[in-house]
This record gives structure tokens, sequence and C-alpha cells, in this order.
């Protein structure tokens, strides 16, 4: 997928699950995702994309396979969906990360969240069952906060803090 400086996310590839946007499984099709239009930034896991709108700053929008609740709600509610859905985070999105079947966002108030797969407690919440809504990511009992940066990959997740160590 690639972001335009319009805010249009377009993509094209395999899209058996949504994965581009597209309604059609063609993998040479463009697929310009419809809604919102004003996306700032984009990351795509494994089956599913997620963005930030501009208009809507306190939500994710994800769109795609939802095997472990990348999407924001169950998969017995929802498999996959072609068309974004809009995860309400509670608080302003500065950046977004997405592992294999896992998503974080990191806010503006240097906290992180984190919804999808946690089988390998990646969602960051002490536990290791799959996570369909965001959580806040714990560090010792408290909600980890002070994070500059955010990544994630495969089923690792990894922040850096204001005082450069990493978590």
């Amino acid at each position: 997928c690639g972001l335009q400086s319009t805010g249009t996310v377009t993509c094209v590839g395999r899209t058996t699950f949504g994965q581009t946007g597209a309604t059609t499984t063609d993998p040479n099709d463009i697929a310009t995702v419809s809604t919102p239009s004003d996306f700032t930034s984009i990351t795509a896991g494994e089956n599913f994309t997620c963005g930030i709108s501009a208009n809507s700053s306190s939500s994710v929008y994800c769109w795609g396979r939802n095997s472990n609740g990348e999407l924001g709600v169950t998969n017995s509610s929802l498999p996959f969906s072609a068309t974004p859905q809009e995860i309400s985070v509670g608080e302003t999105v500065d950046a977004v990360a997405a592992g294999s079947y896992h998503v974080c966002a990191l806010l503006v108030s240097t906290r992180v969240k984190c919804w999808g797969d946690n089988t390998y407690g990646q969602v960051g919440n002490s536990t290791y069952v799959p996570t369909p809504t965001p959580t806040a990511v714990s560090d010792g009992g408290s909600d980890l906060s002070g994070v500059v940066a955010l990544s994630a990959g495969g089923a690792t997740t990894c922040a850096v803090l204001t005082n450069g160590q990493g978590r």
C-alpha cells in the first residue's frame, strides 16, 4: 500500500481478505481505500492494513483479515473486511505499528495501546490471549509511558523511551 500526498491510500497485491481495500480478488487491481480519505500514516501486517485519519485523531482504521482481533473486534463477529473499521483508542494517536497479527498505537500522551494476537505477550498486557480491543501496555503494574518511538514486527513490539531505554 502507498500513502498519497492527498491522504488517499492505494494498494495492490493479494487481496483474499480485503487487505488492499479491494472488493475483487484480482491481485493486479489497484484499489483505492475509499473511507476515510485523509490518512496521515499507514502500516501493514499479515493480511491486514491500518492507518491514522487526520479527521479522527483518536481512532485507528484497519481493514483486511481479522484472525486475532486486528480489526478491533472478535474474529467471530467480523472475520475480514475490505472496508476500514474504526477502532477508538480513547486519545490522540501519534503513530501506528503493525506486527504479523497485532497492532499498536503510540499516543500523544507517550503511552501505548495494543490489540490483536497476544500469543507471545506482544500486546503487552501481561496475558497471552487475543485482545481485540485497544489495551494499555503495562510496565511493572502501571501503564508504560514516556514512549517516543514504536515498532512492531512478527510477534514482537518494541518501544524507545524518552531516556533512550528500550522496552
